[in-house]
């Protein structure tokens, strides 16, 4: 799992717990298959389910903090199991 500066952990909002199996959810960053995309995203680490994915151009283990805030505000936003 990344690790993300100590002022990117200040910035962004804490990461709630899956809505469906109560397992931590933490920030995925991975270059995609295709093409020379990068896609960040919240992903549940017991079941797996995933949030909201932005695709980028750009490697966000670099530059990308905004893409990161996002997903994990639309993770938040789930309903609760």
């Amino acid at each position: 799992m990344p690790v993300n500066s100590a002022k990117e952990e200040e910035e962004m909002e804490e990461i709630r717990r899956c809505p469906f199996c109560g397992g931590r959810g933490y920030v995925v960053t991975s270059k995609a298959k295709r093409k020379e995309l990068y896609y960040t995203c919240v992903k549940c680490s017991i079941c797996g389910s995933k949030g909201k994915t932005i695709f980028s151009d750009s490697d966000p283990e670099k530059e990308g903090a905004e893409e990161k805030q996002i997903c994990i505000e639309a993770w938040n936003k789930r309903a609760d199991a």
